[in-house]
């Protein structure tokens, strides 16, 4: 970290009144930024000006894609191709201006401390496609499919303004910032740059930047911003038929949003949040270790060496690491981690050419292991054909998984396995071919999954044993399975208080070539809730799956279902108890179910006669031909309570 003397000149300025927002956002400060050596003011100013081009591209080809094309096929070639030749062009530029050893080593971020000049285009624009494609699923979520059709027009307006005001908001954020960081670097500014020119959340309050003109600029677009947005997405004099629900909660922006105020605070506080991102990326980066390919053991060496806080950028390569420690079994770990507060960041995101680390010729159990470590950050990273899982983390508190990438060859169980832990979040991830799940969050409380695309494996998602689990804006395909939300009766007794909102669950009907549990999931299974309780599944397409839409089951019943038995010893509390499954849309659900499954339905409910009254409900929900509603075993006396609010 480098020494920052006192703020000068910038910070006399008055301190604006402006308050920027009403949002009560998250808390985050920006990196410190310092002013360049004047050789170096046109190379500074040329990354950040190219790197925002380069996100005005990523985000408008990526969600005018999502507006045009149908759900799942984005980005599309055609998309793919421009944003990467708008990748290609920003790195040149990039290297023309700070291809001069002296004028790169003129850089206050750590930047400076390279001769490569190619690892500030690859690192930066890494980052910088990673965060756009992050905010494109809060500004446009990964469908625009109106499947119920009911208010059309105010709805499409609705999501297509969003998408673009989103971008706008960021884009017009992060010029007003970069212009004011710009000149304070021109000026020669002492100090922490970020105080003047960026501004922060504390305590839920903006504090504005000390330049009046900046703050102003800040203030003036969210305020116009939060005006559009009730403009365009007004609930009033619509004719909803269903006017508790309102068009809004089907909509995969800002997913969980009821209201226009809600749509505000997501683009703001979103959106705020991506400009900080990108401006740190651009400006204040800071790391104590950038990983070469061809070195021995690299990653692990970098992050042996590392301290809590630091940011290790991982360029673009092959990675062949080896345990540091003796295998028992050929069984190891391939790159244990043991530091807090540490971030593994790899580069080639932009081009698709993520660092890689395959399975070594031993059988390792993991890619990457952390337990008992807090806030990690694994991102922009590529793992293939492990044995047991891609990255296993246990017993952590606040732990990110973003843009992992991971192809199981049917032989890794699970691609992002935390247990254990709180405050999770896994997004932007694309994952295949996991023979358990390729996300799986097991014995935890406080988590999020969204933005991610899952394809063939078994049960993509599976939130076992866990409580408060958020699963939003996931496309999951050609699984075994959709969503699985379970309760396994040999680990802690719980399971519950779980959101699922706005996935698209199709076409998952591969044959099960899992084992253990995830063995009795039947081929063509949209979303499977097994013991688990006061939960709300709400605004998810779910077809094509050729067995159920959605089962609800408890375990009794599933050994009635499935011969053996999952089950032969039940949890203390194994019934599934007051879950809502509302206003979803079905369609073409258990058209050639799997041999041997006696009911098959878009929806069904199969309780065990020791169930009681599980009070579980269906309701609202809308296919082409109505909704198929099948019990297949007897019911407590509340099949289908929907007095219930979870």
């Amino acid at each position: 970290m480098k020494a920052l003397v006192a703020l000068g000149a910038l910070g006399a300025l008055l301190i604006p009144t402006v308050s920027m927002a009403a949002q009560a956002c998250s808390d985050r400060a920006p990196s410190a930024i310092t002013a360049v050596d004047p050789d170096s003011l046109k190379c500074q100013k040329t990354i950040a000006k190219e790197l925002g081009k380069y996100a005005k591209t990523k985000m408008k080809e990526l969600s005018k894609c999502r507006l045009k094309e149908p759900t799942g096929t984005c980005p599309t070639a055609k998309a793919t191709e421009k944003m990467e030749k708008a990748a290609l062009k920003t790195k040149e530029k990039i290297t023309k201006a700070c291809g001069v050893d002296s004028v790169q080593a003129g850089l206050s971020s750590s930047y400076g401390g390279s001769a490569d000049d190619t690892l500030i285009s690859e690192c930066g624009l890494s980052q910088y496609a990673v965060e756009t494609e992050v905010l494109v699923g809060h500004f446009t979520g990964i469908a625009t499919e109106d499947p119920f059709q009911e208010t059309p027009k105010p709805r499409a307006k609705c999501v297509k303004d969003l998408g673009k005001l989103g971008q706008k908001y960021v884009l017009g954020q992060l010029k007003t910032v970069s212009k004011c960081i710009d000149k304070a670097m021109k000026d020669q500014a002492a100090g922490n740059i970020a105080d003047a020119c960026v501004g922060q959340y504390s305590g839920g309050v903006f504090v504005p930047p000390t330049d009046v003109k900046t703050a102003e600029s800040l203030d003036k677009l969210t305020t116009k911003t939060e005006e559009k947005i009730a403009k365009s997405c007004e609930l009033t004099l619509l004719g909803q038929t269903d006017p508790t629900f309102g068009f809004i909660r089907s909509v995969f922006a800002c997913s969980g949003a009821s209201t226009e105020a809600d749509l505000q605070e997501c683009v703001i506080c979103n959106g705020w949040n991506g400009v900080l991102s990108l401006v740190d990326a651009a400006y204040g980066e800071d790391y104590d270790a950038v990983v070469v390919p061809g070195a021995a053991n690299a990653i692990q060496a970098a992050v042996t060496a590392a301290s809590a806080g630091d940011k290790i950028l991982i360029r673009t390569g092959t990675y062949d690491e080896e345990p540091t420690f003796p295998v028992l079994d050929n069984h190891g770990v391939n790159i244990p981690i043991g530091t807090d507060d540490l971030s593994l960041i790899g580069c080639g995101a932009a081009t698709n050419d993520r660092p890689f680390l395959p399975a070594a010729d031993l059988t390792y159990d993991n890619g990457m292991n952390a337990v008992s470590v807090d806030g990690l950050t694994f991102q922009s990273l590529r793992f293939e054909g492990w044995d047991d899982n891609g990255i296993f983390v246990s017993s952590a508190t606040g732990v990110t998984f973003r843009d992992i990438v991971d192809n199981g060859l049917e032989e890794t169980r699970y691609a992002v396995f935390p247990i254990l832990s709180t405050g999770i979040l896994i997004e932007a991830c694309t994952l295949e071919r996991e023979d358990d799940a390729p996300v799986y969050v097991g014995q935890s409380d406080g988590f999020e999954i969204r933005f991610n695309d899952i394809r063939r494996g078994v049960a993509a998602i599976e939130f076992e044993n866990s409580l408060n689990g958020f699963g939003h804006n996931n496309y999951i395909t050609e699984n075994t399975g959709g969503v699985l939300v379970f309760k396994d009766p040999t680990l802690v007794d719980q399971s519950g208080d779980h959101l699922v909102l706005n996935n698209v669950i199709e076409s998952n009907s591969t044959d099960n070539f899992g084992s253990g549990t995830v063995a009795v999931v039947p081929r063509g299974t949209g979303i499977m809730i097994v013991s688990n309780d006061n939960s709300l599944f709400e605004a998810n397409i779910i077809r094509d799956n050729d067995t159920f839409g959605v089962l609800v089951i408890d375990q009794s019943a599933a050994n009635t279902l499935v011969d053996p038995d999952p089950f032969p010893v039940l949890s203390g509390d194994p019934d599934t108890f007051n879950n809502l499954i509302r206003r979803n849309f079905l369609l073409l659900n258990a058209q050639a179910p799997q041999a041997g499954i006696p009911v098959f339905a878009d929806i069904a409910m199969a309780f065990g006669t020791d169930g009681g009254n599980q009070e579980n409900c269906q309701t609202a929900n809308l296919g082409s031909d109505g909704v198929l509603f099948t019990t297949a075993f007897p019911f407590g006396n509340g099949q289908n309570d929907c007095d219930i609010t979870p």
